[in-house]
């Protein structure tokens, strides 16, 4: 499982309570949160949490590996969520699910930054 934002990891954290022995890996921009998160327990899962940018980063796994992966209050903030996109499709297993839970600021369509000449 993949939580994208994932803040201090408190929701791998819980997870971990719940499903002992999981694989579990948190990504976040924001360094005090990641070593905040480093510091929980995660008991018997395999928690791994890193410093990433997945708005211009790839996902550091197996393309069609990982069987859920959350975003919560994340994407609202990318100029152009569409790579994001892909690479969560990317990484998903078959029969994988992503959980995003945000508000969108404006219809997922690409945005182009280049300059218009006339």
């Amino acid at each position: 499982m993949i939580d994208l934002g994932c803040g201090p990891g408190l929701l791998l954290r819980d997870l971990a309570e719940r499903y002992s022995g999981s694989t579990l890996y948190g990504y976040d921009v924001t360094p005090a949160m990641v070593a905040y998160g480093r510091q929980l327990s995660y008991g018997t899962a395999n928690a791994t949490l890193a410093l990433l940018d997945v708005a211009t980063q790839p996902l550091p796994h197996d393309t069609g590996t990982v069987h859920l992966t959350t975003m919560s209050s994340v994407l609202h903030v990318f100029d152009e969520p569409l790579g994001a996109l892909a690479e969560i499709r990317r990484v998903l297993a078959p029969g994988g699910l992503f959980l995003l839970q945000d508000w969108i600021r404006q219809p997922l369509r690409p945005i182009w930054r280049t300059a218009v000449t006339s």
